[in-house]
């Protein structure tokens, strides 16, 4: 009889301690560590209803996940970017309609290119799928870092106009075919916004791009670079009254489009 309630308490036990949970630790995200900084450009629209989401996931890359190694580009183009009836502003522009094309093909928006790379697991240019970013940014971060990208500008407030001083310097020698886009963007804009089905009219727009100021594919670079070499390039624009320079910043990015349109290294500095 003892060696029966013995034997029971054992299976007692055992069974109790089978259903215990055990705790799976993740462990935290680290960022990669790298000089190189990723150009994300984002598809958007006010007039799309996931839009939002895609804007938040850039905010946050750019700004918590890997701060100081993400430039955000918000392309406004022709889809789904109409104004609503509460918009005071129209985001559309001739460059935003041809780098949306350019960054053809994407499903739907929201939809972002990183660093301009066609992934191998995906079937479009444009990821569509926010939350892949972070994994696709981190993957690109682990890549050899192989130019310095160095900005500095001049704004003349009476006259408006802006000039722009590129510097590239490759860290290893290269051949290809190498062009600078210099674009301008502009944030901290509160207006309308579709965000599924209700239209919030105080949304804050951000990284909204607003002119390239080089050919939209880029302007020619280089077809050779050497180690260390720097290449100097000077840009000007006039920036429209009507945009916020103390709100607006310049991006610069260099990418080889020898078979590709793969970004190098990109660069963001505050316009004024």
């Amino acid at each position: 009889m003892m060696i029966r309630q013995f034997i029971l308490f054992v299976l007692i036990v055992a069974s109790l301690s089978s259903c215990n949970e055990k705790t799976v630790i993740i462990p935290p995200f680290e960022a990669p560590v790298s000089d190189r900084v990723i150009l994300l450009e984002e598809l958007t629209g006010v007039s799309c209803q996931n839009c939002p989401k895609g804007a938040a996931t850039a905010q946050g890359l750019a700004t918590s996940v890997f701060p100081g190694q993400v430039v955000v580009v918000a392309v406004h183009g022709g889809f789904l970017s109409d104004p609503l009836s509460q918009s005071q502003f129209d985001f559309r522009n001739d460059d935003a309609e041809e780098l949306e094309d350019y960054l053809k093909p994407w499903l739907g928006k929201p939809a972002a290119t990183i660093n301009r790379i066609q992934f191998d697991t995906e079937s479009n240019f444009g990821i569509d799928d926010p939350d892949k970013w972070q994994g696709y940014v981190a993957d690109v971060l682990e890549r050899p870092h192989v130019m310095e990208l160095q900005l500095a500008s001049e704004f003349n407030e009476n006259t408006r106009e802006l000039t722009v001083n590129v510097g590239a310097i490759p860290l290893e020698d290269m051949t290809g075919n190498f062009r600078v886009t210099v674009m301008l963007t502009e944030g901290g804009i509160i207006d309308a916004q579709l965000d599924g089905a209700v239209i919030i009219d105080d949304y804050e727009h951000n990284h909204v791009l607003r002119d390239i100021i080089t050919e939209v594919e880029g302007t020619s670079l280089a077809t050779s670079l050497t180690k260390n070499e720097v290449l100097n390039r000077t840009y000007t624009s006039i920036v429209d009254p009507s945009w916020d320079v103390d709100h607006m910043y310049v991006v610069a990015a260099v990418a080889n489009v020898d078979g590709g349109k793969e970004v190098l290294q990109a660069a963001e500095i505050h316009l004024n």
